[in-house]
């Protein structure tokens, strides 16, 4: 292992090195090289948790950023947070509110209009295939190095916007034990402690009310969670050390910031939407870094202490005033080379996020505004406001007293805002277009049945079987459109749905081993169907059981 990592590192080395030749050559010859953008968004990463002490190797280059210090992500689960960072587009007009939606086709998002002016868009993951990311215009080589794909359009002269997520940050919290603090022993094998412990050290889901945590388990959990931040910490200084190496950092827009923070026992669970299905829209959750390294002769635009309260639909906004590119529509958010007379944030999110059990008829969600001190959350049935609660932040930063009653005035500020948002608020798109496709009474069987091509029978699966790479494929006609059923897990980890899938293909992408024995092989078993979207047959049941 060591000498694997030895290898790779000098590979990385090697390979920043020639580039880094290269691109002082085109830098020679292009008086003014165009911006390059690299957006670097961290999974469940609170604020408050995020320090110098945690993160030095971080904080040490943040020195050459501008930091923001009052951010908010505008949801409690990562799609609608991506969706808004890489299209500026509002949760309240997404309707991606779960597992199997995106936000509509028929228009020019944001990122296609920088690839129509020249820069070459993508990411390297298979995670940024999922169908919540549909038609936001990302394309997704998934199986290649991040350093290696920058390198790539560097070395042709082709400016780039490149997204990465980082992932070891969500559940399971189990980072390598060097990342751990000294001493760091789990508790007893007799203790109830150890059971509860070693549940957010395996599933990458806690759902509310399967654990009872106790306040003792809290400095545990919290030095579990650190230990991924310390984790990222020794990550971003090799990004870090490629990007100053190459060059590459002169003409860069580098921005961090995560998907949105996570619970850490203060309202009695770990975890956010989509892992707790009890999502809030309280400050652990929102609340979280953003970092901006500008490119050269940009520097003197901001000061490296933003205090002004800023969220995710202000990235693409920066993104195109930085690139001095006519957006083409309005977007709702300002940039943050601005400085704003008012600003008011809004968030909406669905309870259980992505885990929702019926994401075509969602009723609860969550709605939060805040002004200033003030902040208004609101739980609604679908449109409708049936509840409202209201928290002074500069006295009660924990959202510990509800204090609506003593402050109609503040209520009656605050809500028409909210409520002229959920006026207008899109629901989830997909249920009109499955409910017509369902029909009436389903079968198994009949003419345009589809057969599994691959695999062609249930069996047990690995990642070495897969070779790394995840897909299914039926018999059929490529040019239509078809509905693939799927059925995963038991218990807390049960989650199900339907994907719409143009041909007779799903790529899931190819996967690390980390990522296939964390977050896929927890899941035990996953059962699929396939039908003609015009057609109530559905193929015969798959089950794949999932090994290490």
């Amino acid at each position: 292992m060591a000498l694997m990592r030895l290898t790779s590192i000098f590979s990385s080395v090697i390979l920043a090195l020639i580039l880094f030749g290269a691109v002082l050559a085109i830098r020679e010859q292009v008086t003014t090289p165009p911006v390059n953008i690299v957006l670097l968004t961290v999974e469940s990463l609170r604020a408050d948790r995020f320090t110098p002490v945690l993160a030095p190797k971080f904080f040490a280059a943040a020195r050459q950023a501008s930091v923001y210090k009052n951010h908010r992500g505008i949801a409690s689960w990562t799609a609608p947070n991506i969706i808004a960072l890489l299209t500026g587009l509002s949760p309240f007009k997404q309707g991606v509110h779960a597992r199997g939606q995106s936000i509509p086709g028929g228009r020019m998002p944001p990122l296609q209009k920088l690839a129509k002016e020249g820069w070459t868009i993508g990411s390297v993951q298979a995670f940024a295939k999922s169908e919540n990311f549909e038609n936001i215009g990302m394309r997704v080589i998934d199986g290649e190095g991040l350093e290696g794909w920058i390198a790539r359009r560097a070395l042709a002269g082709q400016p780039f916007f490149f997204w990465h997520h980082y992932l070891e940050t969500h559940l399971p919290y189990n980072p390598p034990t060097a990342f751990l603090p000294t001493g760091f022993r789990m508790p007893d094998a007799e203790d109830p402690a150890s059971a509860r412990i070693k549940a957010l050290r395996r599933l990458p889901s806690v759902r509310e009310g399967s654990v009872k945590f106790e306040a003792r388990d809290k400095p545990i959990i919290n030095a579990l969670y650190d230990g991924g931040i310390r984790e990222f910490d020794a990550w971003f200084q090799n990004f870090w050390q490629f990007l100053n190496m190459t060059g590459l950092r002169h003409n860069t827009l580098l921005i961090v910031t995560a998907d949105h923070g996570e619970e850490l026992l203060e309202r009695g669970n770990v975890g956010h939407a989509s892992t707790t299905r009890a999502g809030t829209l309280f400050e652990e959750v929102v609340r979280i870094p953003l970092f901006v390294w500008w490119p050269e002769g940009f520097e003197n635009i901001a000061r490296i202490e933003n205090v002004e309260p800023t969220d995710h639909l202000d990235i693409m906004p920066t993104i195109f005033d930085i690139l001095d590119i006519p957006p083409g529509s309005t977007f709702p958010g300002g940039s943050l080379r601005d400085r704003r007379e008012s600003y008011r944030w809004h968030a909406i999110t669905s309870r259980a996020g992505f885990a929702e059990e019926n994401p075509d008829n969602i009723r609860r969600f969550i709605a939060a505004t805040a002004d200033g001190r003030w902040k208004l959350v609101a739980e609604t049935d679908r449109r409708e406001v049936r509840k409202i609660e209201l928290y002074d932040l500069r006295v009660d930063p924990g959202e510990r007293e509800e204090i609506s009653a003593s402050h109609p005035d503040i209520v009656r500020q605050l809500l028409p805002s909210l409520t002229t948002r959920m006026a207008s608020f899109v629901l989830p798109n997909t249920g009109g277009q499955r409910e017509t496709a369902k029909g009436g009474n389903e079968s198994e069987a009949g003419p345009g049945r589809p057969n599994w091509i691959f695999p062609t029978q249930s069996r047990t699966v690995s990642w070495e079987v897969l070779k790394g790479r995840a897909y299914l494929e039926w018999s059929g006609n490529p040019s239509r459109r078809y509905v693939l059923e799927y059925k995963a897990g038991s218990g807390v980890l049960a989650v199900s749905g339907e994907i719409v899938v143009p041909g007779t293909t799903k790529d899931f992408g190819k996967f690390s081993r980390k990522y296939w024995d964390t977050w896929v092989v927890p899941y035990g078993e996953i059962t699929f169907r396939v039908r003609d979207e015009a057609n109530k047959s559905w193929s015969a049941p798959l089950v794949l059981s999932l090994a290490e």
